[in-house]
């Protein structure tokens, strides 16, 4: 190793004989024997960036002194609270469940420093080997990416190892989607069904589940034709119902309503308040649109089983209540609405994921472009 210019309080910089460079930190003395840190980049200047936050760090006690690094489980705690405090109680509780399950059995107990690609690959090997989907692998990947690569930034390690490791290749889900005539088929069984209003709702506007069960009246105004997305709602594992924000800010939307679907919405409401007196002192006046038969939110998993029981009476195919939304999106698309228009109806952060997610799904649309493509090129060159 060729050692470079020794900065004041920064320890050295060196170049190593793999051609990247590395730092020293100095943590102080234990034990009688002085402690230090090793910092990696690929250039001097990035070094001397990551050794002056660290310096800061450890002044201000964040990073830890050497002999203090922490096991992979204890990473993996401080991790979850981190991410705790930001992260939807859904995803959290995902988290949480990969890293108790899979990560902290297999690879809890070693030291953060001391975990290796090869560690890695092999948990992915095994849990492939023992028949997990390989999606819900890839969950495992992604999940402890995430922490390492906290880690890193911590500077409790130099590299993320996880990166290095090969995930399973995981195919997409084929897109199951109601045709215009099956989403007629499908309203028309639900004739006379209290979550009638529901499904209109949904193939009208594609809105998700949680967002369709957290909607309020206040939400609606009848006289623009508009209703607002707010919130949504769905079911923790440990805390039960529970009402958040939407995921992206565009996913706060206001979305148009036809007068088609303000006259449904209206003579729901009509039906709601007829309940309303029927059930008298027992009914918990919470506000919503759609609500069970004294006016408590309806439990997400109960409106997917009442999904599965319409559709059965309908005739029609098993498909998600999920993929209410896809028809919805699919059907606008076949229709002629610009992308654009139905990106910002399901709240999409750009039309881009719009198009990735459904122009692939739509072979007469893609038809249609062939058609003028060739109409166009052939024209030009009669």
């Amino acid at each position: 190793m060729a050692n470079g210019r020794r900065g004041q309080n920064e320890g050295s910089i060196f170049r190593r004989k793999d051609g990247r460079w590395c730092g020293q930190i100095d943590l102080g003395w234990k034990d009688g024997k002085r402690q230090r840190r090793l910092i990696y980049a690929s250039s001097r200047a990035g070094v001397r960036e990551l050794m002056t936050k660290g310096l800061r760090e450890r002044d201000m006690g964040i990073l830890p002194a050497a002999g203090k690094i922490p096991t992979v489980a204890g990473h993996l705690g401080r991790w979850l609270n981190t991410t705790k405090v930001g992260a939807r109680i859904r995803t959290y509780e995902r988290y949480e469940g990969i890293v108790r399950k899979h990560l902290l059995p297999s690879v809890g107990r070693l030291k953060l420093d001391k975990l290796t690609p090869a560690h890695v690959q092999t948990l992915l090997d095994q849990k492939l080997s023992e028949g997990l989907a390989p999606r819900s692998v890839r969950g495992i990947k992604i999940v402890l990416h995430a922490a390492l690569r906290q880690a890193v930034r911590w500077q409790l390690i130099a590299r993320n190892v996880a990166e290095f490791a090969v995930g399973p290749k995981v195919q997409n889900r084929e897109m199951k989607v109601f045709t215009p005539e099956e989403a007629r088929i499908f309203l028309g069984a639900s004739r006379g069904e209290p979550l009638k209003a529901l499904y209109v709702l949904a193939l009208s506007t594609g809105l998700r589940r949680g967002e369709l069960l957290a909607l309020k009246w206040e939400d609606l105004d009848f006289d623009e034709g508009t209703l607002r997305v707010r919130r949504a709602l769905s079911r923790s594992c440990t805390q039960g119902i529970v009402i958040s924000e939407p995921k992206t800010a565009h996913g706060r939307r206001v979305v148009r309503l036809s007068q088609g679907i303000v006259g449904i919405l209206k003579a729901h409401r009509k039906q709601q308040f007829e309940q309303r007196l029927s059930v008298g002192p027992r009914w918990q006046d919470c506000g919503y649109v759609f609500t069970t038969s004294i006016g408590t939110s309806i439990d997400p998993r109960h409106l997917s089983d009442d999904f599965a029981r319409v559709t059965a009476k309908s005739g029609l195919r098993k498909i998600r209540f999920h993929d209410l939304r896809h028809s919805s999106a699919t059907i606008a698309l076949s229709q002629g609405v610009h992308p654009k228009i139905v990106s910002e109806m399901l709240g999409h952060s750009r039309i881009s994921l719009t198009l990735d997610v459904y122009s692939h799904s739509l072979p007469t649309l893609q038809s249609e472009a062939a058609d003028k493509i060739a109409s166009a090129l052939i024209g030009s060159a009669s």
